[in-house]
C-alpha cells in the first residue's frame, strides 16, 4: 500500500491520511489517490537516497516574515484547494494541478531546499515541480529559487496568497527552493 511505503520511506513520518504523511515539522508529502496501492518505493528508504548536493546558505530572510502558530496535528479536511490544505504552501509534480501529481507542501515560515528532501521513488523533490499553490493566509508571500549550479540562489518569482499556478512556464521542473512566508 501506498501509505505504508511513505511511511517506511521517510522514517520518524506520522500518517495524516490514507495518502498524506508529515514528514517533517510542517512537511508534508501526498501521493495521488490512484498511486499503486502496492507500490514499493524501488525497495529504498530516504537514508539510502543519494546524499543532497552541499549548496552556500540560503538568501536572506525578507524584512517581515510573520511568525505562524503551531501547525494543526490534522489539518482540516474541508479546508483545502486541489489537495492543498490552508495555510500550506504545495507543489505539484505534474501542470494543471492534476490529481496524479505527487504533493510537497510547507507550513512553517522557512527556506526550504528541494534538493535536500528525498523524493518517493529515488531522487530528490527539486527539478520536479510543474505547478503550485500558495493556499497560506491572505497576502502571505512566499518565494520561488533556482540554484544556478555554482555558487548562488537565483530568485525566479514571488507570491502571495492566496493565488496558484497550474504552468510553470520557462520555470518547470528547474524549481529548486522555496522561502515559505
Amino acid at each position: 500500500m501506498a501509505l505504508q511505503s511513505l511511511l517506511d520511506f521517510y522514517h520518524e513520518s506520522i500518517a495524516i491520511d490514507e495518502n498524506t504523511v508529515r514528514v517533517a515539522p510542517g512537511v508534508l508529502v501526498t501521493l495521488p489517490k490512484d498511486y499503486p496501492r502496492d507500490k514499493v518505493f524501488a525497495n529504498t528508504t530516504s537514508s539510502e537516497v543519494p546524499a543532497a548536493i552541499t549548496r552556500t546558505a540560503p538568501p536572506a530572510q525578507p524584512t517581515t516574515s510573520p511568525a505562524k502558530a503551531q501547525e494543526p496535528v490534522t489539518p482540516a479536511a474541508d479546508d483545502y484547494f486541489y489537495g492543498c490544505y490552508y495555510e500550506h504552501l504545495c507543489l505539484y509534480t505534474e501542470p494543471n494541478l492534476h490529481p496524479s501529481s505527487a504533493i510537497i507542501s510547507f507550513y512553517y515560515c522557512q527556506f526550504k531546499d528541494l534538493g535536500a528532501i528525498p523524493f518517493p521513488g529515488g531522487g530528490h523533490w527539486n527539478d520536479r515541480i510543474s505547478s503550485w499553490v500558495n493556499n497560506q493566509t491572505p497576502n502571505t508571500a512566499s518565494h520561488f529559487y533556482n540554484w544556478n549550479g555554482t555558487n548562488q540562489w537565483t530568485l525566479l518569482f514571488s507570491s502571495n496568497a492566496f493565488s496558484y499556478n497550474t504552468g510553470m512556464g520557462p520555470y518547470d521542473n528547474i524549481l529548486d527552493a522555496v522561502r515559505v512566508c
